[in-house]
């Protein structure tokens, strides 16, 4: 409360806030930032709640189709062809509004850009049950809300190069997205039970529910939230003053897109983004499969394990974040050595999991080997996951709609590749050549970062 702040602790404050200047328009890489011993509030991670549980509806809305889409079929008579097609049009969208969103964000905000981005995605869920009845409606519906939901990782980026503190970026940026990853560990099970209960005609419930929550989220985000900590309403003086003087001062909008496009860290940031995709969409498309058809495991009805992986993921993405700012606010390592030991660390132990998990004949072993195949890319989250805010926080929703352009690459040509290799589905040794497949791109992705990554600011 700042009308309690002596003459003494006002000096001491405007001191902090003066090293937190001077420390970042020097480059937050050396010397790092010391941790502030001021109490300056923490309704910045309010902020970071509402943010976490807007990624939990992001991916609730993505992944609820997955499950639900069985039932569907048996209703409508679809054909395993159909099935793929529907699945694949969500992403047919997405990968359209990476980059304007990233844009639009950066120049008039984020809170309105992710809040669309959600509420679009939660309309249009709602409206799927209808959309169900000729599946090129459908695939309309998907392909649409994959076009809302390409903004949000973008506007979120924007909106972090405004509220993250530079010794914070860390554990903020995977506080957020974590929340993505809990809602696949909630959505898979409700979405189950939903799907296969009398509430609401069954699998139609299961969009009716997730929408609605979505549009409760933006009713309470666009009550709640701002695009910056100077436009906010509810946060404390001294702690608005702490955050916007850590950061580059606001300026006229000048994307140096040349500059991005030809800078070695930056290409780094999209190789790293990409590979860690590529592994990541081939654990989770295929290793239900190999359980199924090599180790004879009913992945449907495991329960708590089919969600165990995305548990053990959301508890390293957080925790990867959290023990990056310390290692940075204790001087333990430069900025740039935990972005590459985290990112590296992340992609080189789940592509050592995924080469293992092919020459395992145990279930309970195969299980807790995919488990940390998956778990431990959230390591990543401390890696390139928040790169894009050290080398360019004026620009992060552009830089990360770049990326993420070339990221979901992976998700539209890893089904089908992995597919193509897997002419029987009953061969260990053409699933080996899937699980090599992502190992080599996982580690050739980690050999680039261990070269050409860097936490210094690249575009100014």
């Amino acid at each position: 409360v700042i009308g309690g702040v002596g003459d003494t602790d006002r000096e001491r404050i405007d001191s902090c806030i003066g090293d937190v200047m001077e420390a970042s328009q020097a480059n937050i890489n050396t010397p790092l930032l010391a941790p502030i011993k001021v109490r300056v509030g923490y309704y910045r991670y309010f902020f970071v709640f509402l943010a976490s549980l807007g990624f939990f509806n992001v991916y609730a809305l993505r992944v609820c189709l997955s499950v639900a889409i069985q039932p569907m079929q048996e209703e409508y008579g679809w054909s395993s062809e159909e099935e793929g097609y529907i699945l694949s049009s969500f992403f047919a969208g997405y990968i359209l509004t990476q980059v304007p969103g990233g844009w639009l964000a950066s120049k008039f905000g984020g809170k309105w850009v992710l809040g669309i981005s959600v509420v679009g995605t939660a309309v249009l869920t709602l409206v799927t049950p209808i959309s169900a009845k000729s599946i090129y409606s459908l695939m309309t519906v998907r392909i649409l809300e994959g076009v809302g939901e390409g903004m949000s990782f973008p506007a979120m980026h924007a909106l972090m190069a405004k509220w993250a503190p530079p010794a914070e970026r860390s554990r903020m940026g995977t506080l957020v997205y974590g929340g993505a990853y809990l809602g696949t560990i909630v959505a898979f099970p409700v979405s189950g039970l939903l799907a296969s209960s009398d509430f609401l005609g069954g699998w139609p419930s299961v969009f009716y529910v997730f929408g609605v929550v979505g549009c409760i989220w933006f009713i309470v985000w666009a009550m709640l939230a701002a695009s910056t900590p100077s436009e906010d309403r509810f946060i404390s003086a001294i702690e608005r003053d702490y955050i916007v003087s850590s950061l580059p001062p606001p300026e006229r909008l000048i994307v140096p897109w040349k500059k991005i496009l030809t800078n070695i860290p930056m290409w780094a940031i999209i190789a790293n983004h990409t590979a860690t995709n590529f592994g990541f969409y081939t654990l989770l498309t295929w290793l239900p499969t190999y359980l199924s058809k090599i180790l004879h495991f009913d992945v449907k009805n495991a329960g708590f394990i089919a969600v165990l992986p995305y548990l053990t993921l959301w508890i390293l993405y957080c925790a990867g974040g959290i023990i990056a700012d310390i290692l940075i606010e204790k001087r333990v390592l430069d900025l740039t050595t935990v972005r590459k030991l985290f990112q590296c660390t992340a992609l080189i132990l789940s592509a050592a999991c995924i080469t293992i998990v092919g020459f395992i004949t145990s279930v309970p072993l195969a299980v807790f080997v995919m488990t940390m195949a998956v778990g431990t890319i959230g390591f990543s989250g401390a890696g390139y996951g928040v790169n894009h805010l050290d080398i360019g926080p004026r620009y992060a929703g552009i830089l990360m709609g770049i990326t993420n352009t070339a990221a979901t690459i992976p998700g539209i040509v890893t089904p089908s590749l992995a597919g193509i290799i897997l002419k029987d589905q009953s061969d260990i040794q053409e699933w080996r050549e899937v699980f090599y497949l992502s190992a080599g791109i996982m580690v050739l992705g980690a050999i680039v970062w261990a070269i050409f990554a860097s936490g210094k600011k690249q575009f100014v």
